[in-house]
């Protein structure tokens, strides 16, 4: 009965006509009781658990679904074990039974010269084992006996015992022998074909053809005999003859028909899942169409590896069987073990190693055969004899058997056949084994594995993959090589490269083959496997780490952190993050020992596990690919008690899997949801890839995709993905994801490293294909102002950072561009800063933050000792008043008291001389020379006289002013006092000014009149002499009025001052803070530095870029360093003293650094330490 309706939909009317016939087929069976009848539910809930009515049962399965396990209704009627039905089975796909009636079919051809022994084979296919039997016939039984048999290594004598009490317990009549001779005889008819080689056992030569009369090797090396004793041969060689047996399989017609499905069953949409699929194949196809035009033709791949038959019981006896895959098969049928077609079986007990190409003989002459003529062969199928042809397409092993089927040495430090001789190997030390590293070579020269340091050798790989040789130049180097077969011959074989010239280059297409060689991927992960769990549980003998493999990594430079240490006299070994306690090795264990798997998964996995040991025993390549692919993931979890999350991280853990959860959905609709490009035609069945998903749920899914809702958002969200200007290119990818792959590419941690965003912003922006146009300018924008904040014409400050300014427009509020969630403006811009703080920032913070604090203390220090101070002038004043009866007389300086004086007292000799003070007009400045505040007058005291305020003497750098026109009178005046604190307040009382901050205005005067035009001056008289910068200004000011806010002076700095050509961009500002002589910045001292050059002339001195070497400059220390080797290693400036400038901050430091002697003198007035500390890395380096 057909059940697939118990997975269909829920709603559809074939899951409904199936519950029906469930109904009808339970009550047919029910028990009836007197009340009522009730029968067991099925459905997901009750799952046979509770007894109810048919009406309700029904309800359970339309609102809850049957269980989809209950394929065999055996709680409602039906038999454990039914009968079955051979006609239906033969009529079914999957059914393999004995076919009784096909076999007859496929071995007539074989009984044309002898018809009785066919008539006596169809006779016992049709003869019924005993009358009333209908189920087995007397060559269906004799067959499933003798299967049995094989599969369990019965002997001749066990064998004959069991048909002995079978024939007595079946029913009189019967026609089972007795025997199993007679046994034997009945099916001999349909065993297959053999041929028994005697071959020499120094593996010389096969006694056949041209040798088969000879009793000893022709070798003269060996001449060993050819029988060991009478009528004992030596070593015997089995060959299963495969021209019969292609001809048995065309002659059933279902076999015949799947030989054919490659061409006419598979389904072509460019994925690999057959090796139809592969680029051999087609190649194939291309170059030999006389071939590829018959779809039954064979294709064929070639196995070989040793055995031991003998089990335990010899641990050195190696058996080699051949073995042949057809891959005309589907995929389901290509590897079944029917369809494996063993051709040679070469007796042990020592490998044939190289010379195996003397076993393969016989094959390789069949496929010339199948190939250069063909075999007229009758399709059952078709009904029709055609000429069946067939080639080798590869062999398929693992690398020993590689080396011995291919001729070339798979030993030493060239062993690999497509590297040769470009084989990328390093001989370890301690461990004294060969491990070749060169696998990166084959990635492409933008992976970022090829930068990774730490995760494999220490070293960059910048390599390119070798080019391997093809067939025909493979075939050019090995005929060259003339060798004899057998294990004694004239001269060894060589031990590295090619060592013989492989029998399959024999076939006439073997070198026309891209690929001629695979290996087994079963070997490959067996090997991985046992190593991993050997180092896992640190198994003797099994486990990878150990002291000789940590000091091997010390040599190479990586993973110093698990360095043995010494500890007394022994060594002890950091726990590395693959180490487990002793308590996690018995969790591992204890997951393996109690899981259970299906029958057929796997074997049984609790047989494997030895908890005595902590190890893992006895696994079968199959095992082993299990535990790597599904187990080992969940073992490793087992380890672990619980997953411990800090609460503040949990709500980033759910944002991260909704976020993936979402991303998923978005899979299932663009690539699964829709059977064609148009998007017309809805897929009704789950995908296969995602095997989790069931009906129930796939239509629940297609039905909320394909709601109004759902396409309303969905529009809505694509409006507004098409006004992102510069949409994100990086699919799934987090910025901390592309910050942290870029950082590991450039060999860098990134725990403490980190990237500026607006090269985040363009990495996450970044195609195969390169930027889009709007993206390349936002690209070439931030290059010019990178550029520009360099030679510092521009200046990067708060928000207005690189990208912002590229951009053109600030962050929005609440998030910030480039960073990712979590991050808001006030956190990543503090303070207004561009940037978060990196460590070197936070560093010197940390030092200015002490230096605040010894400042503090100094000041706590002076106030105390100001007030010891004052309480002495105290008692000094005490002891004046008791000797002398009066206060002393205290001149004290304060404004507060020269305004009190100056009011209260009217001294004849300060009349005098304010009487002879001349005054001028003047400009008064403040708090610099670009910002004129006032017109007023100066007071120019008389020869010799010291300039008076409030009948005190003004200090040297300051004179007496007076304000009559406060051009801004709010600003407060440079010395306030009691009754002025601005500039208006100035009118009526004289004030202190600074020297510097006065320009005298000069009257003209023709004839007597005063001229309306005048000119300013600065206080140069023959007893006023100012600071010389106020000169330099007032002639910068009165012959540059109209400078313009944007005017730029462009100075070309040869290659020869600082070994790169460029320019000096000399702004306005730059001019004033000279001339006022502020803070000096990279322009003013590389102007300067181009002066000396050009004036000292000489070749024993050099000069370093300061704007280059400065902090903050987006160059790297280590390209600072590389500019510093370059220029010091020029040879017309090889005997030069070097000067650099270098500045962190606003302090300047200045190197002097003399190259041959390796010394460095650092002059630093403020001995502050911290750039000479980043120097003399920078010189290290």
């Amino acid at each position: 009965m057909n059940r697939e309706w118990m997975l269909a939909n829920r709603l559809t009317q074939e899951y409904s006509n199936g519950v029906d016939s469930f109904i009808k087929f339970a009550t047919e069976h029910a028990r009836t009781t007197k009340t009522t009848r009730s029968i067991l539910c099925p459905c997901k809930r009750c799952l046979n658990l509770t007894r109810l009515g048919v009406d309700e049962v029904k309800g359970h399965m339309i609102m809850n679904g049957i269980d989809p396990t209950y394929t065999r209704w055996i709680w409602h009627g039906e038999k454990e074990h039914p009968n079955i039905n051979l006609d239906e089975l033969h009529n079914s796909q999957d059914y393999e039974g004995d076919r009784l009636e096909e076999m007859t079919k496929a071995v007539e051809e074989n009984f044309r010269d002898h018809p009785s022994m066919f008539e006596d084979l169809l006779r016992d296919a049709r003869e019924p084992l005993y009358p009333s039997c209908t189920k087995y016939t007397k060559l269906s039984t004799i067959l499933k006996l003798y299967n049995l048999k094989a599969a369990h290594g019965w002997t001749d004598r066990s064998f004959t015992a069991l048909l002995e009490v079978m024939k007595d317990i079946l029913p009189d009549n019967n026609v089972l022998p007795n025997r199993t001779y007679d046994a034997k005889k009945a099916i001999c008819s349909l065993a297959v074909d053999y041929e028994r080689i005697h071959a020499c056992p120094n593996d010389c030569v096969l006694y056949r053809n041209e040798y088969e009369s000879l009793n000893y090797c022709p070798n003269p090396n060996c001449l060993r005999p050819r029988y060991q004793r009478e009528g004992v041969a030596a070593k015997v060689v089995w060959y299963f003859p495969i021209i019969p047996r292609f001809k048995r399989m065309f002659a059933n017609a279902p076999d015949a028909k799947n030989l054919r499905w490659h061409a006419e069953g598979r389904e072509i949409d460019g994925n690999l899942r057959h090796p139809a699929d592969s680029e051999q194949w087609k190649n194939i196809d291309h170059l030999f169409p006389d071939f590829a035009k018959d779809p039954r033709n064979l294709r064929l791949a070639l196995s070989a590896d040793g055995m031991n038959p003998y089990g335990s019981q010899s641990s050195i006896h190696s058996t080699w069987p051949v073995v042949l895959a057809i891959y005309n098969l589907p995929s389901s049928l290509c590897m079944k073990r029917k369809y494996m077609m063993l051709s040679l079986l070469i007796s042990g007990p020592k490998q044939p190693g190289n010379d195996i190409d003397v076993y393969l003989q016989p094959l390789i002459d069949d496929l010339k055969v199948m190939w250069d003529s063909g075999v007229d062969v009758y399709d059952a199928h078709l009904d029709e004899i055609f000429s069946l042809r067939a080639m080798l397409l590869w062999t398929i092993n693992d690398f020993p058997a590689y080396g011995n089927l291919s001729g070339y040495s798979t030993k030493g430090h060239e062993a690999c056949p497509i590297c040769q001789n470009d084989t990328s190997y390093c001989q370890l030390k301690n461990c004294q084994k060969t491990v070749y590293l060169g696998s990166r070579r084959f990635l492409p020269m933008d992976h970022r594995y090829r930068k990774l340091r730490k995760a494999f050798n220490g070293q960059p790989e910048e390599g390119s993959a070798p080019t391997s040789l093809n067939g025909q130049e493979t075939l050019n180097v090995v005929n060259n090589l003339d060798i004899t077969y057998g294990k004694k011959r004239d001269k060894p074989l060589p031990t590295k490269g090619w060592k013989k010239k492989s029998i399959f280059f024999t076939l006439s297409y073997w070198e026309h083959l891209s690929v001629r060689h695979c290996l087994d991927v079963m070997h490959i992960e067996k090997n991985i496997c046992e190593s991993l769990l050997g180092t896992l549980l640190n198994v003797r003998g099994k486990t990878k780490d150990g002291i000789n493999a940590r000091l091997d990594m010390v040599e190479m430079g990586i993973r110093n952190e698990l360095k043995p240490e010494k500890v007394g006299n022994r060594s002890y070994l950091p726990p590395a993050c693959y180490t487990l306690s002793k308590k996690e090795k018995v969790l591992f264990c204890k997951f393996f020992q109690d899981i259970k798997v299906p029958s057929g998964f796997s074997s049984n996995v609790k047989s494997l596990v030895n908890m005595n040991e902590l190890k893992l025993q006895g696994m079968k390549s199959h095992d082993c690919h299990i535990v790597m692919q599904e187990l080992l993931p969940i073992a490793m979890r087992s380890c672990y008690e619980k997953f411990d999350a800090d609460e503040s991280k949990v709500r980033l853990i759910l944002l991260s899997a909704s976020k993936k959860w979402s991303d998923f959905k978005h899979i299932l609709t663009s690539h699964h949801l829709f059977t064609n490009a148009e998007k017309t035609q809805i897929r009704t069945e789950p995908p296969r890839d995602f095997s989790f998903i069931d009906r129930d749920t796939w239509a629940e899914f297609i039905q909320q995709r394909c709601s109004s809702e759902f396409q309303e958002i969905s529009e809505r969200n694509s409006k507004f993905a098409k006004l992102n200007d510069y949409p994100f290119k990086s699919a799934r990818k987090s910025y901390a994801s592309i910050e942290e792959e870029i950082l590991i590419e450039q060999g860098l941690d990134p725990t403490t490293f980190s990237l500026p965003r607006h090269e985040l912003w363009l990495a996450a922006r970044k195609t195969n294909l390169g930027y889009e146009p709007r993206v390349m300018d936002v690209a070439n924008n931030i290059d010019t102002i990178k550029e520009k904040a360099s030679q510092g014409q521009i200046s990067l400050e708060g928000r207005e950072d690189i990208l912002s300014l590229a951009l053109g427009k600030e962050d929005h509020s609440g998030r910030v561009r480039a960073i990712g969630a979590g991050v808001g403006l006030k956190t990543y811009f503090p303070d207004n800063r561009h940037r978060n703080l990196n460590n070197a920032s936070q560093k010197r913070i940390n030092e200015l933050e002490e230096e605040m604090g010894i400042l503090k203390q100094q000041n706590a220090a002076r106030d105390q000792m100001m007030e010891q101070l004052k309480t002495q002038l105290e008692f000094f004043q005490n002891k004046w008043k008791e000797a002398h009866g009066e206060e002393p007389h205290v001149q004290e300086s304060s404004p507060r008291n020269d305004n009190d004086r100056c009011s209260n007292t009217h001294s004849p000799q300060i009349e005098e001389q304010t009487q002879t003070e001349r005054w001028e007009k003047c400009s008064l400045f403040w708090p610099d020379l670009r910002s004129k505040v006032a017109e007023g007058r100066v007071a120019i005291p008389p020869q010799g006289k010291a300039t008076m305020l409030h009948c005190q003497p003004l200090k040297s750098d300051r004179v007496k002013v007076l304000v009559d026109d406060p051009l801004m009178p709010n600003v407060h005046v440079p010395f306030p006092t009691e009754e002025v604190n601005t500039v208006v307040e100035a009118k009526s009382s004289p004030v202190a000014w600074p020297k510097g901050l006065v320009i005298v205005v000069q009257n003209q005067n023709s004839k007597g009149t005063r001229s309306s035009s005048h000119k300013e001056k600065n206080m140069d008289t023959d007893r006023y002499r100012p600071s010389q910068h106020v000169g330099l200004l007032e002639k910068y000011r009165v012959t540059c009025p109209s400078f313009p806010t944007n005017f730029v002076i462009t100075l070309d700095v040869a290659k020869d001052v600082f070994n790169f050509q460029h320019q000096l961009h000399v702004e306005k500002k730059h001019i004033e803070a000279w001339i006022q002589k502020n803070a000096l910045d990279n322009i003013h001292i590389a102007v300067y530095m181009k002066y000396l050059n050009e004036s000292l002339s000489s070749s024993h001195y050099g000069f370093l870029c300061p704007t280059y070497l400065a902090e903050g400059n987006n160059v790297s220390e280590e390209e600072k360093a590389r500019y510093m080797a370059n220029c010091m290693s020029q040879p017309q400036k090889k005997n030069c003293v070097w000067f650099a400038p270098y500045k962190d901050g606003c302090h300047w430091t200045l190197a002097v650094i003399n190259p041959w002697d390796n010394i460095v003198f650092l002059l630093d007035l403020l001995r502050k330490g911290v750039p000479a500390n980043k120097f003399k890395d920078m010189a290290n380096a």
